[in-house]
């Protein structure tokens, strides 16, 4: 709660409050069982022109007339603008919220924006998409794995439509850090795009996107980068330029994908000129604090950070996280990816407790979000490992890198460099 200050919030169901404070306080103070529990009474101040965030007095209605219990309906949003913390065991926290209709216009604008960055508009992909976006892979997966199924069942498994499914699926397996799975349903779905669909349908490139981003985590970078360049021959031809959103934002993907394999074989300036051009491009078609622009933001930042610029690395890894607390979820992989980032550059800086502070954070939201096998534990492991390889704490260091490579070796072939990484330290 302390970390959603001017953020919204929304009930799973209808809220039901009151209009007597002494009621709310006498419902906020029964001592909670569970120590680690705190009471909080919600202030709300609301108002009658709100259209998506409605409310009525019902207490004519209610059995319990005396409680004056004001009903919100279901959906309706709050942003909290502040929180007044109490000390002592039987305190509770105050926090003041506003009603707003923001809730509404923000989900549209995710309608908006999915629909130009998406390579159908079918409502049920989308919301899959959207599982992915908050960081929700297993049910994501398991959303398009019930699709998938149905169709193979009914023997309509090799269509469009459950490409797209094996599409979707594919993206969050390689989200989970599953690799070969991903490739596989990936590859599917391809396979039965470039059957129905003509060589240089955008759908075609989107995949071919999406199976570069794996190749590339599985360290085939050339074939990662072919793939990319292909996608981005499909959607320079068949859009002409970016000067429409849509061709505009699936420019930017890819170009920020050909810039993230150029980083990772070391090319730094070409890695640069990609990023900046996607980003110029994002910043003109995306709201101001899209998490689309935090990631162009992080990887400068790693590109600062390995030509030594560590001032500016730390700026913009900074302003990437700032986007990133402010739009995702709170334990979204994409904020825990910040705090890593900013855990290496402190590293580098020689601020040792500092770094271990920000991977630790890393660690505790990957570890929540993505669970003890996932190749991004490996990476949080590694960079705890080299925090107490620069202490002296050998025995330590050791541990960590043991508990990486284990991972990486069980999720990646043991000649990948991130599996090679883990030997080199070791072997140190």
């Amino acid at each position: 709660m302390l970390n959603n200050r001017n953020t919204l919030i929304s009930a799973n169901g209808f809220l039901s409050t009151t209009l007597d404070r002494h009621v709310a306080v006498q419902f906020s103070s029964n001592k909670p069982q569970n120590s680690d529990l705190v009471s909080i009474l919600f202030k709300i101040t609301t108002s009658s022109t709100l259209i998506r965030s409605t409310f009525a007095d019902i207490s004519k209605l209610s059995a319990f007339p005396a409680e004056k219990e004001v009903l919100f309906n279901l959906g309706a949003a709050f942003k909290i603008e502040s929180i007044e913390e109490s000390a002592g065991a039987d305190s509770t926290t105050l926090v003041h919220m506003t009603a707003t209709d923001e809730g509404y216009e923000t989900a549209n604008r995710y309608i908006e924006l999915s629909k130009k960055d998406l390579e159908d508009d079918d409502k049920k992909v989308m919301f899959g998409r959207l599982l992915i976006n908050m960081g929700q892979y297993q049910e994501s997966k398991d959303y398009f794995g019930s699709f998938i199924d149905s169709m193979k069942n009914a023997g309509i498994d090799d269509t469009l439509e459950c490409a797209s499914y094996f599409h979707n699926q594919g993206r969050a397996h390689a989200c989970m850090g599953e690799f070969v799975k991903a490739f596989k349903l990936m590859k599917r779905a391809l396979d039965i795009r470039l059957k129905h669909l003509k060589f240089d349908d955008l759908r075609i490139a989107h995949t071919q996107n999406s199976i570069g981003v794996i190749e590339g985590e599985m360290g085939r970078y050339f074939n990662a980068r072919s793939r990319f360049l292909e996608a981005l021959d499909i959607f320079r031809r068949r859009t002409g330029s970016a000067s429409d959103d849509s061709a505009g934002l699936h420019i930017a993907t890819t170009k920020s994908n050909i810039g993230w394999v150029d980083y990772l074989q070391g090319n730094y300036e070409e890695s640069r000129k990609c990023q900046e051009e996607a980003l110029k491009i994002r910043r003109r078609l995306l709201p101001e604090d899209h998490p689309l622009i935090a990631d162009n933001l992080n990887a400068l930042g790693a590109l600062y950070h390995a030509q030594g610029k560590y001032h500016e690395a730390t700026k913009a890894y900074e302003e990437a996280l700032k986007m990133r607390e402010k739009t995702l979820p709170r334990h979204h992989p994409a904020i825990a990816n910040s705090y890593q980032s900013l855990g290496s550059a402190e590293l580098e800086n020689g601020q040792y407790e500092q770094a271990l502070k920000y991977y630790r954070k890393a660690f505790n939201i990957f570890y929540e979000a993505l669970g003890a096998g996932h190749l991004l534990i490996a990476s949080s492991y590694k960079a705890i490992g080299s925090v107490y390889l620069e202490k002296g704490d050998y025995d330590t260091a050791l541990k960590h890198y043991l508990g990486a490579l284990e991972i990486s070796t069980k999720s990646l072939s043991e000649d990948h460099p991130a599996a090679g990484e883990c030997h080199h330290y070791i072997g140190m």
